[in-house]
């Protein structure tokens, strides 16, 4: 029991080091080096591991459910990506959207028609950012030339368009996803990426003006009083994606001190002379979210803060929505049942259910994966 038990630690302990990135410059440890596998094998299964478990089916039935329909293997195309680091570093280091739109072109010459894409989880920011990319390396008067060339349809699947409330929990407190690891481990783990901060709740919109109120001055206690305010924009529109108190904390009203000092006089105190109060309670928006606000408030408390600051600093990330003239569907109402759209919503989605089986045999297409990507360890 205790061989097995550090045959799993030493098994974490190398894994972690495969999979952590150095969350200043992104780069991978010293004794490991882990990269996106390639070609439909990256998107189908993911091999068995000590720590990840038994072989697990990702798309396979989907991509042999095409083949069945009629589609031709070699008309599916994966394109992995390294769903750890940020756009900006996906293309300094890998020229993941420069390969990109030779894939998208290489497609067009071997067919002769454009492509459908689609994009599932993160897939849909990588797939956006490449459009945003593009506007750059294309002159502006040949962009939309080019997008009607090669891309036919753009298909959203499980797109966190506005960002995904999970990332929260994930930076602050982290989430194992079954993996026999801690949740303090896959915390500090998930922040050594820069595309977590990717999938963070965001809105241009809505913020707090007054973020927070104390619950307890002196012997009195007083009632909360949360007092948010928008831009009138958002008063026009009378829609926000996001409440102003997405993220509600409570910070301690007296810092503490070390729980085991070097020097016991350091400890020796007057409790007595401290102020007894609540914590202070503070509440942030999407934007705040965003914008690094809610990290410089909680940065003395939590030293990840620091780290994410500087990720948020440091990294270009581009959030604008791609053209609606692109985007002719989405796949997202599938996952709904039928029975609860109406008559008019059914026959539109299996409308475009339709169209898109028709334009699967016609075209080449291309997957983009979100959150499940094959690694390759050297």
């Amino acid at each position: 029991m205790r061989f097995h038990t550090l045959q799993l630690l030493s098994a974490v302990n190398c894994w972690l080091k495969c999979m952590m990135l150095d969350p200043y410059n992104q780069t991978d440890h010293p004794q490991c080096r882990s990269r996106p596998d390639s070609g439909l094998s990256a998107v189908t299964e993911l091999d068995p591991g000590y720590i990840t478990g038994p072989l697990s089916s990702v798309w396979k039935e989907w991509v042999k459910w095409c083949i069945e329909f009629g589609v031709e293997p070699n008309a599916i195309i994966a394109a992995p990506y390294d769903w750890r680091l940020s756009p900006a570093m996906l293309e300094e280091r890998d020229l993941y959207f420069h390969n990109l739109k030779i894939t998208f072109e290489t497609a067009v010459k071997l067919r002769g028609a454009p492509t459908l894409v689609f994009a599932h989880s993160l897939g849909n920011h990588v797939f956006r950012y490449f459009l945003e990319w593009l506007k750059l390396e294309i002159a502006p008067k040949h962009y939309t030339e080019w997008l009607d060339h090669h891309i036919h349809a753009y298909f959203a699947v499980g797109s966190p368009l506005l960002g995904a409330i999970e990332a929260v929990k994930c930076t602050l407190i982290g989430n194992t996803f079954g993996l026999p690891i801690s949740e303090g481990t896959a915390r500090l783990m998930y922040n050594s990426f820069a595309s977590s901060l990717w999938m963070l709740p965001f809105s241009k919109n809505c913020r707090s003006e007054t973020m927070y109120s104390k619950h307890f001055s002196g012997r009195n206690r007083k009632a909360a009083h949360h007092i948010y305010h928008c831009e009138e924009e958002e008063f026009r529109s009378n829609y926000s994606g996001w409440p102003t108190n997405i993220v509600n904390i409570e910070i301690p009203s007296v810092r503490g001190v070390d729980a085991y000092p070097s020097v016991t006089d350091v400890a020796e105190f007057n409790m007595s002379s401290m102020e007894c109060g609540l914590p202070t309670q503070l509440s942030f928006s999407a934007l705040e979210i965003a914008d690094g606000t809610f990290f410089k408030a909680v940065e003395d408390y939590d030293p990840d803060s620091e780290r994410l600051l500087y990720q948020l600093k440091s990294a270009t990330i581009l959030l604008q929505v791609a053209s609606p003239t692109l985007i002719t569907g989405s796949l997202q109402m599938s996952f709904m049942k039928l029975k609860d759209l109406s008559s008019q919503d059914q026959a539109t989605w299996l409308k475009e259910i339709r169209e898109l089986l028709v334009a699967m045999r016609r075209f080449r297409i291309i997957l983009f994966l979100g959150a499940r990507i094959g690694l390759g360890t050297k």
